[in-house]
């Protein structure tokens, strides 16, 4: 979508897809780490004529679901 979403929210709302509570442990960051990234879905518009049809966690739980029934 393009739209930037945290890791922290990405990890809530997979445990909330799940029904467990997260239990998230914060570390400081390590060198190097890039603090802030985000895609920008333009070329897969206009090359591939794709874009996003699906919400975060509306493809989060398509995810889910695909792995449980592959019984993973």
């Amino acid at each position: 979508t393009g739209q930037p979403v945290a890791i922290r929210d990405v990890a809530l709302i997979i445990a909330r897809l799940s029904g467990i509570t997260a239990q998230l442990d914060f570390q400081p960051p390590r060198a190097g780490e890039i603090r802030h990234s985000h895609g920008a879905p333009d070329k897969a518009r206009v090359g591939l004529d794709f874009a996003a049809k699906v919400s975060l966690p509306e493809g989060l739980q398509h995810v889910l679901s695909w792995l449980r029934s592959a019984g993973a």
